[in-house]
């Protein structure tokens, strides 16, 4: 189920679709600017990242992550301090696309979703774009807003259906997914080296886990 609503999701505006039939032509994909392969991707992108973002952290769920800052972490380069008006333009068009696919995939259960605040979009040339007045990530792509108007750009968390499915997807793609408890059978080494990466509650259960299989003079 989960792999037919990501293609849906990952399918072009059936709209575009129709007034192309209509018009009684053919099927022309790269007028609607849609690549299956790229838009799939960026999905599977977006939801391992939402995964690195949140599955580690104890109480996810009740945290979710802005939109604007999850398509910012598919978009801006980890070494650009300031976004360009490119940049932020792509972001833009990023969060767009994503909160259509976020509508889709809430039903299926593997995330919770608060949709972006219809006041924020506005018609640029016939589609949809973020209002350019703030991004809500406080990251620097804007000026920061408050956690109130934050939450009007879109908000977005995996359940604990959601992190099993994406970690499977993760895992088949041959793609590190680390989860607590990965590291009860490794060596000490292995485990010391992971734990300073681990946000705080989920290094003490690492290593809690860790030590619970052990004997003490182990």
């Amino acid at each position: 189920g989960l792999e037919t609503v990501l293609a849906d999701a990952a399918a072009p505006d059936l709209a575009d679709i129709v007034d192309q039939l209509g018009e009684g032509g053919d099927l022309d994909l790269d007028s609607l600017d849609w690549n299956p392969e790229e838009e799939a991707d960026f999905l599977d992108g977006v939801l391992a990242n939402l995964y690195l973002l949140t599955a580690l952290d104890e109480g996810a769920a009740d945290r979710p992550v802005p939109l604007p800052a999850l398509a910012a972490s598919m978009i801006v380069p980890d070494d650009m301090d300031e976004p360009t008006d490119d940049i932020l333009e792509e972001v833009s068009e990023a969060m767009m696309r994503l909160d259509d696919q976020f509508r889709m995939l809430e039903p299926t259960g593997i995330i919770q979703y608060q949709p972006v605040d219809e006041a924020l979009i506005e018609e640029v040339d016939g589609e949809g774009r973020i209002a350019q007045d703030g991004d809500g990530d406080g990251d620097g792509l804007a000026e920061p807003l408050g956690e109130e108007d934050v939450t009007r750009y879109g908000m977005v968390a995996l359940t604990p259906l959601g992190v099993f499915a994406v970690r499977a997807r993760m895992l088949d793609a041959g793609v590190d997914a680390p989860a607590v408890g990965d590291l009860a059978d490794k060596g000490a080494d292995v485990l010391l080296g992971a734990l300073p990466d681990h946000p705080e509650g989920a290094a003490r259960a690492e290593a809690e886990a860790w030590l619970a299989g052990r004997a003490p003079l182990d």
